[in-house]
């Protein structure tokens, strides 16, 4: 048995109201609105704080991978290595350097003070014994923004 459906204009006609479409209303979205701001006025300041853990893991990732190098570059080379950091009393070599080259180096190594650490190993297998013929054995290296080295 068949039937014929009723059309939606027939049906309008029949009733003698239009027929309501689902949707939301403007005050409906409205307000989903304020409520997602208050959420994110809320929940913003407590993420703030999540960064910061991150560069300090990473110092701390960074520096025992370069402790890791030189305990094993001290292996190898049946030799001592150090850790050196930039001293704090850095700004009382400038007054005695007239050298441009020099100079800036120890200008790049100002920048680094209290952040910047390398690896330097005293001498090398094959050295006269008692004799220092240091080199440094990785660049200088320097901590995330906002990490230090305390003195």
């Amino acid at each position: 048995m068949n039937v014929p459906l009723q059309s939606s204009k027939s049906r309008e006609i029949a009733t003698g109201r239009p027929r309501r479409l689902a949707a939301f209303t403007l005050i409906e979205l409205l307000v989903v609105m304020a409520i997602i701001a208050l959420l994110a006025t809320i929940g913003l300041p407590v993420l703030k704080g999540f960064g910061k853990g991150t560069g300090m893991a990473g110092a701390q990732r960074q520096m025992l991978q370069d402790l890791g190098l030189a305990r094993l570059s001290a292996i190898n080379g049946r030799t001592t290595v150090y850790m050196v950091f930039v001293p704090t009393n850095i700004f009382d070599s400038i007054a005695r350097v007239t050298d441009t080259k020099t100079l800036q180096q120890l200008t790049n190594l100002i920048t680094g003070q209290y952040a910047a650490y390398a690896l330097l190993a005293p001498r090398t297998v094959g050295d006269q014994p008692g004799r220092w013929n240091p080199r440094y054995l990785s660049e200088w290296k320097r901590l995330p923004q906002g990490i230090l080295i305390p003195p």
